[in-house]
């Protein structure tokens, strides 16, 4: 089952490059298996991602509700900004902010 689990990891991270949690949880299976080399640059790739994304799940939920991921996936083009009534826009100041941490994150 572990190395079943890990080739799934390894599935994974091939769709999803930026998939922090994969990269830690292949990280953990390297040390367990005593490989401290491999599983320390697993676990340095995780914190280079979770880096690069952190500020965009910040700047996300600078508003409350979904309406900050719902503006990230327009700019992605996969839906449209708008939102349905009782939800409101975001504040132009809160766009700057998602839109600069997409910038950092790569994906613009």
């Amino acid at each position: 089952k572990r190395k079943e689990a890990f080739q799934c990891l390894q599935k994974a991270i091939s769709f999803k490059k930026n998939y922090a949690e994969a990269y830690c949880d292949i990280g953990r299976y390297f040390l367990d298996d005593k490989d401290s080399k491999s599983a320390l640059n697993y676990y340095a790739k995780a914190l280079e991602y979770q880096d690069k994304l952190m500020p965009l799940h910040e700047a996300i939920f600078i508003e409350p509700g979904l309406v900050g991921a719902k503006y990230g996936l327009s700019k992605l083009g996969l839906c449209s900004e708008e939102v349905r009534s009782p939800l409101t826009g975001l504040e132009d100041s809160t766009k700057a902010a998602i839109d600069a941490a997409m910038l950092h994150a790569g994906l613009l």
